[in-house]
């Protein structure tokens, strides 16, 4: 288990962390969430060793991680947002590096950096220079950084893929984690961590002001998301039926389309689209609209302050970059 216990940590002109208090079960996906200037990246960077702290302690089970840093540099793996650029080498040559750090040279070393490059989808990169890679594919060489690692607990800053090549990059962190490491994230937004999470832990002015259960935040979002029904015909019929169910609390109707507010979860979806097809109304479409979980969390939607996403200047080219 990572435990953070009354920390506080500096920053110019005041405290970046002020008696932040936090538990994350060991296997967990745990984000941490907020604006710039939360406190969440000092969080991530206090238990990486490279933030200085004021007062309290930070555990990962009975190691301190700020007094034991030959322990912290065997269990932890911290990723930033922005990784350095190497010397004008190759990757398949920073990955090698990588293999070395961890006392594996030659023969071994290329190996297990080979197999890591396989895993992270960078195989067809190996002979690109690393300061020629994209934003994504600069995160896909660090996840193949922590692949050689194989640390226990994984620091992931700034998360922030929602789509397209980052639901790949998000299977890939799903990966790392089936290998038993539990993962501490961050991000700006928490659509961009719901896929992935477990919990989320809500940061303000260097404390966490509320954790939620990613679980229970998609469901209360089911409630409160319309189910969208698309008609290919006798939408007047469907109207009618649809406001004489009682788990029906309020329609709106655009053309053939109909907007459904619904009493209940999957299973009342699922009874009412039998339904109108036992009934041979010809229903073409029938899905609850996604929900928003930053409008949810705060009750409007949240804007990233830097539009970073996976259409980088440069595309991912990494294996796995078109699959879902």
């Amino acid at each position: 288990m990572l435990v953070y216990e009354q920390v506080t940590a500096p920053a110019r002109g005041g405290e970046a962390l002020r008696g932040l208090s936090l538990q994350v079960e060991t296997g967990a996906i745990f984000g941490l969430i907020g604006p710039a200037g939360c406190g969440k990246n000092a969080a991530l960077r206090a238990a990486a060793g490279l933030r200085r702290l004021s007062s309290g302690r930070i555990r990962w089970n009975s190691v301190d991680l700020i007094a034991q840093k030959g322990e912290r540099r065997r269990l932890v793996c911290f990723l930033p947002a922005e990784p350095e650029n190497g010397d004008h080498q190759s990757v398949a040559e920073t990955a090698e590096f990588f293999s070395n750090i961890q006392g594996l040279e030659g023969l071994k070393g290329r190996s297990l950096a080979m197999e890591s490059l396989r895993f992270a989808g960078l195989t067809e990169l190996a002979n690109e220079d690393v300061n020629e890679l994209s934003r994504t594919e600069k995160r896909r060489l660090a996840i193949a950084r922590a692949y050689i690692e194989e640390p226990e607990l994984l620091l992931v800053e700034d998360w922030d893929y929602e789509s397209g090549s980052g639901a790949a990059l998000t299977g890939l962190l799903l990966r790392l984690a089936e290998r038993g490491c539990t993962v501490l994230l961050t991000a700006e937004r928490a659509a961009a961590v719901t896929s992935i999470c477990s919990h989320l832990g809500r940061m303000k002015d260097g404390r966490l002001t509320a954790t939620d259960l990613v679980e229970e935040l998609q469901e209360r979002m089911r409630r409160t998301s319309p189910v969208e029904i698309e008609m290919a015909g006798q939408t007047e019929e469907t109207v009618r039926r649809l406001r004489e169910d009682a788990a029906v609390r309020s329609l709106t109707r655009r053309g053939d389309r109909i907007e459904v507010m619904l009493e209940g979860g999957a299973d009342e979806e699922q009874r009412l689209l039998r339904q109108l097809v036992a009934a041979g109304l010809p229903v073409r479409g029938f899905m609850r609209r996604p929900g928003d979980p930053d409008r949810e969390l705060y009750g409007r939607p949240v804007r990233k302050g830097k539009v970073v996403s996976t259409n980088d200047e440069k595309p991912d080219r990494g294996a796995d970059a078109d699959r879902p």
